[in-house]
Formats: C-alpha cells, structure tokens, sequence
C-alpha cells in the first residue's frame, strides 16, 4: 500500500511501557503490522525530546496532515504540538488523548494554546479533544484584499 505522493507517516514512541505492562513495547511487531505501507519513519523516544533533533527531510514545515497526542504527560503533549505546529497543514486534524483527563488548570492552559495557534476544537464525551489548526492566515482581511486586487 501506498500514500499519495509526498505523504509520510511518522510513529512517535517511547516504546518503554511507561512502566506499565500492558503497554506494546516492541517496536518490531508495529513495524510488522503496517508493513504494507510505504513511506513510513519511526522515532523511538520521549516526546518532545525526540522531535527536535530531526531533519528537514524527515519532518519539514508545513507536512503534517494529523497528530494523535497521546505521551502520558500533558506538559509534553503541550510542548510537543507547540514544536509541531509550524509543521502542520492548514487544516490539519489534532486529536489530544487525554484532554478530558488532566486538571482543570492545565485544561485552561492547553485552551489557551490552541486559541494562540488557531486551532478550533471540540470535546468528545470519551475525554479527548479534536482540533483543527485553520486554513486561514491570521489576518485575513488582508488576504480577501490581495485577492480583489487582481
């Protein structure tokens, strides 16, 4: 199987159980499940750690199409889409896990990020949040004007 071109899917984990035994920590049976796709990456490591030390190859500004956060730490979650979302599409999706779950103080603080990012989102009643970073420029007054010029 293959993405439409230029495409790339990254998985991005520890891979260490977080302590837990219930977790997957081997990162050659994920390999073996998605085999059949092309243009794939893992990242083995703790986020957002990991992230900063790729390459322009690897993850360039404006490739990302969907980030699923999910670290088990809501201050990396918050430092991780801080780091990604120059990174991402317009209008691409980000789902966050464990919204639902943190303290209403750090609920506030990742409300304020996605209001700073222009990501709109909604609630799910299972806990996790689904944003959209917008397709618009910050001010788009000014690019309705450009576009009526020519």
């Amino acid at each position: 199987m293959t993405y439409p071109e230029g495409v790339k899917v990254i998985f991005v984990d520890p891979f260490d159980g977080r302590g837990r035994t219930d977790y997957n920590t081997d990162v050659g049976l994920v390999r073996a499940k998605i085999s059949p796709y092309t243009r794939v990456t893992f990242i083995i490591g703790a986020v957002p750690e990991c992230l900063v030390g790729l390459s322009q190859e690897e993850l360039s500004a404006g490739e990302i199409s969907f980030v699923h956060l999910n670290t088990g730490s809501i201050d990396s979650d918050i430092a991780s889409l801080e780091w990604l979302h120059e990174r991402l599409l317009p209008g691409a999706f980000v789902v966050w896990d464990t919204y639902g779950w943190c303290a209403e103080a750090k609920q506030k603080e990742v409300d304020n990020l996605l209001v700073s990012l222009r990501v709109s989102s909604l609630v799910l009643p299972t806990g996790q949040l689904v944003g959209m970073k917008s397709r618009y420029p910050r001010n788009l007054s000014d690019t309705v004007a450009q576009e009526t010029k020519h």
